[in-house]
């Protein structure tokens, strides 16, 4: 016989759509002000709560002044000038943006999104290394690709309202910067520079996704490594072969070998496990 379900208590929703929780669901969930709470919907159909702590979840572009006001940090005004996305709006339009982010702090290997939630949100790398990738129902990574400083992920279920199309997890330590969804929408609206950004994005999403099932579907690994050096030298030099052969969709082996004949070549050197471009023409020849 199927296990009873019990009811630890009863959230209530109040007059102006707040939730209220009792003192024991709180102590129960661990929440306290300022926390979030997340509704995740399992494949089953049941829905699971999640604890955002306010300790990791901080504004980091409202500041009150001493006249009452709200202020824009400079610390939040240098991470949207950072980002690709944001980068050429004009200085009111990046006020705005700085306003409204949120910081969270990932360490190594935690998940920031997972592919089929919901999407709540767009994210921006502010530190650190994040990958984005999809897993096989037998548990094989494929990493889409990995983004550092500057770069942006989830404009597109942001911008249909769809789910994760993919994973996403902090490499190392990393900072994320967040930005609500229909607060990136609102603003959208009010920024045509923007909507002409969100397009080359979008344009540039494309013909990543594309190289990359050409490379998987018609490149040899030599190709494919070849192609990943020259279209990402930086990136390279700070991952692991393991990380590589996510990438390239090849085993660590194989990879190790792959590199080796690149070395042989003259292409490459391979210093303490890092990979450092010696011959771009080389490699070129590879493609």
């Amino acid at each position: 016989m199927a296990q009873e379900e019990r009811s630890l208590e009863t959230a209530r929703i109040g007059a102006l759509g707040q939730i209220m929780l009792s003192a024991k669901l709180k102590r129960h969930l661990g929440v306290k002000p300022g926390d979030e709470l997340r509704f995740v919907q399992e494949r089953d159909g049941s829905v699971r709560v999640v604890v955002a702590s306010s300790d990791r979840l901080r504004n980091i572009g409202n500041v009150p002044e001493a006249g009452g006001g709200e202020a824009v940090t400079t610390q939040a005004l240098a991470r949207v000038r950072s980002v690709d996305l944001l980068r050429d709006l004009d200085p009111e339009s990046q006020a705005r943006f700085a306003k409204l982010l949120r910081e969270r702090r990932y360490t190594r290997g935690e998940t920031i999104v997972h592919e089929g939630e919901p999407c709540d949100a767009l994210y921006t790398v502010a530190e650190g290394l994040v990958k984005r990738f999809k897993l096989s129902p037998d548990g094989k990574e494929q990493v889409l690709k990995m983004l550092g400083p500057g770069d942006s992920f989830n404009e597109v279920p942001v911008l249909d309202g769809g789910p994760n199309p993919s994973s996403a997890e902090a490499v190392q330590d990393s900072v994320v910067c967040i930005l609500r969804r229909e607060d990136f929408l609102h603003l959208l609206e009010e920024s045509p520079a923007l909507s002409a950004t969100i397009v080359q994005v979008l344009a540039g999403r494309l013909r990543h996704l594309v190289g990359l099932v050409e490379d998987l579907s018609l490149r040899q690994v030599i190709g494919r490594l070849a192609r990943l050096l020259l279209d990402q030298p930086e990136m390279v030099s700070r991952l692991t072969h393991q990380q590589i052969a996510s990438m390239v969709g090849a085993t660590r082996e194989v990879v190790g070998r792959g590199l080796h004949e690149l070395e042989r070549r003259g292409a490459i050197e391979v210093r303490s496990g890092r990979v450092a471009i010696v011959s771009r023409a080389r490699l070129e020849e590879l493609v």
